[in-house]
């Protein structure tokens, strides 16, 4: 997984079903460079992704999905060299930014309308 840029998946079924609807979102708004593809996202339970390493405490993507009210909670690994061999740098990953806030515009827009 260091090559590609992924969502580390939340503990519970109902918080990964929204992780996984808002990577569609991102795949789908992709305008930059960078690849990202919401099936290359690490659900909860596998590999480094359990509990044992969350031993130290709760991680702040556990607590924010506490919060009341929150539909979706998410952390993207993102790779400091190539993502499915593009480079990131400074412009790349800026436009992922972009990527990412037209994203969660399309899933606003989408849970507004539920």
């Amino acid at each position: 997984r260091n090559g590609m840029i992924y969502q580390v998946g939340q503990e519970g079924p109902a918080h990964w079903r929204e992780q996984r609807r808002f990577g569609e979102f991102l795949e789908s708004c992709r305008q930059g460079p960078l690849p990202y593809f919401a099936r290359d996202s690490l659900p909860f339970g596998e590999e480094w992704n359990t509990r044992r390493s969350y031993t130290d405490g709760k991680s702040s993507m556990k607590w924010a999905g506490e919060l009341p009210g929150i539909k979706v909670v998410s952390t993207f690994e993102i790779p400091y060299a190539k993502a499915h061999d593009i480079e990131v740098n400074q412009a790349s990953a800026k436009a992922l930014g972009h990527d990412l806030a037209a994203a969660l515009r399309s899933y606003l827009l989408y849970l507004e309308q539920l």
